[in-house]
């Protein structure tokens, strides 16, 4: 009985010290967001739903470092890891037709990057994203350009920072390991 209790205690034990090691593993970060949002009939609906709802997470998930391909079939992009994050309020800061552009302030918690080989700066032209009718966020868009750029097919990225540069730019830094 003695040895059951002592072996249930290690592993309690092991599995608490795996937990401790998870959490330790998560970097945190504040940045700033761009994310699109297709309007809203009611700019009080609008401005309650950004309110209660916040962006998606597809508009913030590239600040984790994020597993890419490029093929035939697209360009297709998943997060590494734990992700988790924390708006900390947002504005509106353009528009484009339907599609407006919102800026955020939010904390970023995810695994840790690797060393980056490349880093890729990319400017990306609201009027032109909002065009695509589905609001490609500006993060994903940037990773693709940036992979493209390079001529890489495959690899691990993510967003270091973004800015509106006003004039229908948004700048985007994009991180790049193999």
């Amino acid at each position: 009985m003695r040895f059951r209790s002592a072996a249930l205690g290690v592993v309690a034990l092991a599995l608490g010290a795996y937990a401790w090691a998870q959490s330790v593993a998560q970097v945190e970060r504040s940045v700033q967001c761009l994310a699109l949002v297709q309007a809203s009939a009611s700019s009080e609906g609008q401005s309650l739903f950004l309110q209660q709802m916040g962006f998606g997470p597809e508009a913030l998930r590239a600040f984790a470092p994020s597993r890419f391909e490029r093929g035939p079939g697209g360009f297709r992009s998943h997060t590494e890891g734990a992700f988790g994050y924390q708006m900390e309020g947002q504005r509106e800061i353009a528009r484009s037709g339907e599609v407006i552009l919102y800026q955020a302030s939010v904390r970023v918690r995810s695994a840790p990057p690797p060393r980056a080989k490349k880093t890729v700066t990319v400017d990306l032209s609201l009027s032109e994203l909002a065009k695509t009718g589905d609001a490609v966020q500006p993060d994903l868009r940037a990773i693709e350009v940036a992979a493209t750029r390079l001529g890489w097919t495959s690899g691990l990225a993510w967003i270091i920072d973004m800015s509106w540069r006003g004039l229908d730019t948004i700048r985007v830094r994009v991180a790049l390991a193999p």
